[in-house]
């Protein structure tokens, strides 16, 4: 990859990063004000949302964020635990008996089909797809189903990765209330930083 465009997608990271802390800044943004509202919040409700409407693609690291805001650690980590069970299991059929057909009928008329993985390859390609970032949640689930991978693969290492995105990204809200915005803000973007690099730098 060229030199230029590292460098201009550099620039469009830093620029967007230096854009939403200026905008927090710019409003005067104080997560003391709103926490009491997010806190009435019952988990029956936060874990019916969290079930439902990441089907219709509704990112949920929104939800992770939202509980960590919420509740306390473990409980928000349950929670969303809890709701990422329910969402895995019902995304399954909708895509494997609902979406499949269509796709593979889609596929044909351009002579191609979707691929057969072997035991092995389905637990290969359900790790890689849930750990790499850049996919979609609700793609992600979609997807893997659509590839015909079996639902105890599919649930057990979905569950597993999500869960520990779920608790890592559950403890933000903790950090910002306890020690501000800007040394959660430095570690977000050196993160993001080395992620864009390693897609920079990795792609041929």
């Amino acid at each position: 990859m060229k030199v230029n465009t590292v460098l201009f997608r550099l620039f469009i990271f830093g620029l967007s990063l230096a854009a939403g802390l200026s905008l927090l800044v710019a409003i005067d943004f104080d997560i003391e004000r709103i926490l009491p509202l997010i806190r009435e919040t019952r988990p029956i409700y936060f874990i019916l949302m969290m079930s439902v409407l990441p089907l219709v693609g509704f990112p949920i690291a929104v939800f992770y964020l939202f509980a960590g805001s919420a509740y306390v650690w473990w409980h928000a980590w349950a929670f969303c635990t809890l709701a990422l069970a329910i969402n895995i299991s019902i995304s399954y059929p909708i895509a494997r008996y609902l979406l499949a057909s269509p796709i593979s009928a889609l596929l044909s008329k351009y002579d191609r089909s979707l691929p057969e993985l072997t035991k092995r390859n389905q637990f290969r390609v359900t790790f890689l797809v849930r750990s790499i970032p850049g996919v979609p949640y609700f793609i992600q689930n979609y997807m893997l189903a659509v590839l015909g991978v079996d639902f105890v693969p599919y649930f057990v290492i979905s569950l597993s990765i999500q869960s520990i995105f779920a608790a890592g990204m559950a403890a933000v809200p903790h950090l910002v209330e306890e020690t501000g915005w800007l040394p959660v803000a430095m570690v977000a973007g050196i993160m993001g930083l080395l992620l864009l690099l390693r897609r920079i730098f990795g792609a041929k």
